[in-house]
């Protein structure tokens, strides 16, 4: 079945990452002939390109572009059935127009909303009120959504994924030293101002093996930071690394910290923290607690309050069972938050719409998935 993922822009991030891994287990499944449509000098074309993946090119972002929609038409036109998956930018735009473009009934339209951004979109367009599902990354993206006005049936939460080679395991340094880590862009609601609080409750005690903090990410508040270290003591425990790939630093790190106080939550560092190996400790976030278990996969804190999270961090360095023990359950969670995880959920749903419809697809080949497959046929399905 021809499946064309959509993708306006000319960014890698999240969505394309995600569009990237479907188009490969689409192909893996070998009853589903996956075509990626983005624009033409696009990082996620040339990623498509180098993992032998078919690609349509477009010309440049618009959804309106008349080029891409003449390749868009003329692509799809003989197909009796067809699948739409739109990605980043304005692509739920171009599928809504690719869909208005052939016979009523004969294309299934689904939306990606992976992460919290662009969600000032007027959802009561007919963009969004026709699709047949919007895949929503967290709880949190699917009540906006609703809030929106789109109906709750059609935003089943599809959490994205990662890329687990990306996060090599832990590796002990075996210099005596505890190093807490967290990610993410620096931001108020990230949290920084709640950590380094935290570290100044630490620094208190003098029963603690020596330890630092390590803060990976780039944004405004770096001076702001900084400057809170220095003015409660701990600047010579603080590591500000910048911009840094999170599969570098986590492996040579021995506990995750997410402190972030947003109701959007960083369930990504979550998981980056369960594919390492590190355990983690997360604000009682919703968002967290949708993903997590409090005191089994991950230590919870209450969001804002530095105190408790320096006794979880405390916890965490003098108690060896409880530290091995968020470290095993936090592994176990490891295969629910990669891309192969997604891929397998978004399946199951195309594979529920098509049934639905009393479309049949035809059979998966036998033993491996058909790595050839054509998405130039002009089969039926």
């Amino acid at each position: 079945m021809l499946t064309l993922l959509l993708d306006l822009t000319r960014t890698w991030e999240t969505p394309q990452r995600q569009a990237l891994a479907l188009a490969c287990a689409l192909r893996r499944a070998g009853r589903f002939a996956p075509l990626i449509c983005c624009p033409a000098d696009a990082p996620l074309a040339r990623r498509a390109r180098e993992a032998d993946l078919p690609v349509l090119p477009l010309s440049g972002t618009s959804p309106r572009n008349p080029l891409s929609l003449f390749r868009l038409w003329n692509r799809q036109r003989r197909q009796r059935i067809l699948l739409v998956h739109t990605f980043g930018g304005d692509a739920p735009l171009l599928g809504w127009f690719v869909r208005r473009m052939r016979a009523p009934g004969r294309t299934i339209l689904l939306h990606s909303r992976f992460t919290p951004h662009a969600l000032e979109d007027n959802f009561r367009s007919r963009v969004w009120q026709e699709a047949d599902k919007i895949l929503c990354g967290t709880s949190f993206i699917a009540a906006r959504l609703r809030d929106g006005g789109l109906d709750p049936a059609v935003l089943p939460v599809i959490r994205p994924g990662l890329r687990q080679e990306e996060y090599p395991p832990r590796r002990p340094r075996g210099d005596g030293r505890f190093a807490f880590v967290t990610t993410g862009a620096l931001t108020e609601p990230a949290g920084h101002s709640v950590l380094v609080k935290a570290m100044a409750a630490l620094w208190q005690r003098t029963d603690l093996p020596p330890w630092e903090v390590r803060i990976v990410g780039e944004g405004p508040l770096f001076r702001d930071i900084l400057e809170e270290a220095r003015a409660l003591g701990v600047e010579s425990r603080l590591a500000l690394l910048g911009a840094q790939r999170e599969g570098d630093v986590l492996p040579l790190c021995d506990a995750l910290v997410t402190p972030f106080t947003g109701p959007q939550g960083a369930p990504r560092t979550l998981a980056a923290g369960w594919l390492t190996g590190l355990p983690v400790i997360c604000t009682t976030s919703p968002v967290h607690l949708e993903l997590a278990r409090p005191d089994d996969t991950v230590l919870t804190v209450a969001p804002g309050d530095p105190q408790e999270l320096a006794s979880a961090m405390i916890r965490l360095m003098l108690d060896r069972q409880r530290y091995d023990s968020l470290t095993l359950r936090g592994l176990s969670m490891a295969s629910r938050v990669t891309e192969e995880h997604m891929a397998q959920r978004c399946l199951e749903l195309y594979a529920d719409g098509i049934a639905r419809r009393g479309w049949v697809l035809p059979p998966a080949p036998d033993g491996a998935a058909r790595a050839d497959a054509d998405p130039t046929s002009e089969n039926d399905a």
